[in-house]
């Protein structure tokens, strides 16, 4: 007697037994199984074959992006280093030597100016000639160590860590708010007031109450100047020329990363300055007032002023640009209404500053900063000082999330490829992104 088929409304016995799935199937639903089976297959393999397809059909090059330009740029960008340090260094080799020899110089030229004074006085006496005698001795000694001395020069090698440039993935989607929490790293502030940011080549300058601090990639304090121009509207970064930018109310000043000298630009007409920013050629200030200008200075050769926007290609009479941010050939600008004190984003074209995209923030400013900054894939980081959020816009000005933020955040800016830096009133938090 056969077994029943295992299908249960059917009422005939089974005739074969699947090996597979140990069932005991009539003629009719054996060969149904056994289809099943056979299109399940079928359609595996037409899976597997559409991977191939679209693997061969896959374009490298899209995924590489602009990673190899990126590299490209990295060289480049090293070989203006190497040679920005080749050049100062000559200039140290020349001044060390002009040094040594403009001091025997002077000490030559007092000994010849006295014996000048000597012969149309007529007051030589043997004492004075054993003086003189002395100190002539004493400076040929000296030329004799002179002319024996050459300048040593010791170089280490150029050693480049592997870690120097990271290769890995990122996913357009990848940066999401919730997921940059916790702290990474807490740095805190010697005051209790905003800390303005900007990120360089080398180090993270962080403005705090008439001191700058310069911070590292290990995310420790290495250099610090205090400052004592005055109050500082804002800060940023000039690729081209290696140096930090401070914004002032009527002044701007050059700070150099390596020897923090500070020298002060020109940028007539003297304007009431607040917010800076740098594209790769060029230095945008807005000015503090309704209806804020925009005025681009050319960096190199030399810095001079070259365009200039008014109101209202820049904003309304009744508005002012609070912050200004430049990434890949587009400003944003955060610009707030003086009349209800809202505040909204505009993304501009550079080349013809015509407005792309604008947003309202629902940011209802008081007494606290709104700034923002630059993401990758053209997105954005915007802080709302006043009601505590960080707010991520994409590139096509949708906001993607919205997110709490404790303490109080101030200024954010992106410190390498995976840190973001966000200031608050006692302290700078990085976190990973």
């Amino acid at each position: 007697m056969f077994p029943a088929c295992t299908i249960t409304s059917c009422k005939y016995p089974s005739r074969a037994r699947c090996l597979c799935c140990q069932q005991n199937l009539c003629r009719n639903h054996f060969n149904e199984h056994d289809d099943l089976i056979q299109t399940q297959l079928d359609i595996l393999i037409d899976k597997i074959n559409g991977f191939n397809y679209r693997l061969k059909a896959f374009n490298i090059e899209v995924m590489k992006g602009d990673s190899h330009q990126k590299l490209e740029q990295c060289r480049e960008e090293c070989h203006k280093t190497i040679d920005r340090f080749f050049e100062q260094k000559s200039e140290e080799l020349d001044q060390h030597v002009k040094e040594k020899v403009n001091k025997q110089q002077t000490e030559f030229e007092g000994i010849q100016s006295k014996i000048n004074e000597l012969i149309n006085e007529e007051t030589v006496t043997s004492k004075i000639i054993n003086s003189l005698t002395m100190s002539v001795d004493i400076l040929e000694q000296e030329m004799k160590e002179i002319e024996q001395t050459f300048v040593q020069v010791d170089i280490r090698p150029l050693l480049l860590q592997d870690n120097f440039i990271h290769i890995g993935e990122s996913k357009i989607d990848q940066f999401n708010l919730k997921t940059i929490f916790p702290v990474y790293k807490k740095l805190r502030c010697i005051n209790s007031s905003w800390s303005g940011l900007a990120s360089g080549d080398q180090f993270l300058l962080i403005e705090q109450k008439k001191n700058l601090f310069f911070v590292d990639h290990e995310l420790i304090v290495v250099k610090q100047k205090q400052w004592l121009y005055g109050e500082i509207m804002d800060v940023c970064w000039s690729s081209i020329l290696t140096q930090f930018i401070i914004t002032m109310k009527n002044d701007v000043y050059l700070i150099n990363e390596n020897t923090m000298v500070s020298e002060r630009i020109k940028t007539n007409p003297k304007q009431n300055w607040y917010s800076c920013t740098c594209s790769e050629t060029s230095l945008f200030l807005s000015t503090n007032d309704s209806g804020s200008s925009i005025m681009e200075f050319s960096l190199l050769p030399t810095i001079q002023l070259i365009n200039q926007w008014e109101s209202p290609v820049t904003c309304l009479n009744i508005e002012r640009i609070i912050d200004i941010t430049y990434n890949n050939g587009k400003f944003a600008l955060m610009i707030l209404n003086e009349i209800d004190n809202v505040v909204h984003m505009e993304l501009k074209s550079i080349k013809k500053f015509e407005r792309i995209w604008s947003i309202s923030l629902d940011i209802n400013y008081k007494y606290h900063i709104s700034s923002c900054c630059s993401l990758k894939w053209d997105e954005w980081l915007i802080i709302d000082g006043n009601t505590s959020r960080l707010i991520h816009v994409d590139k096509d000005g949708q906001i993607k999330n919205i997110h709490e933020y404790d303490p109080l955040p101030c200024y954010p800016t992106s410190f390498g490829p995976n840190i973001l830096a966000i200031s608050t009133e006692k302290c700078v938090n990085f976190h990973k992104v």
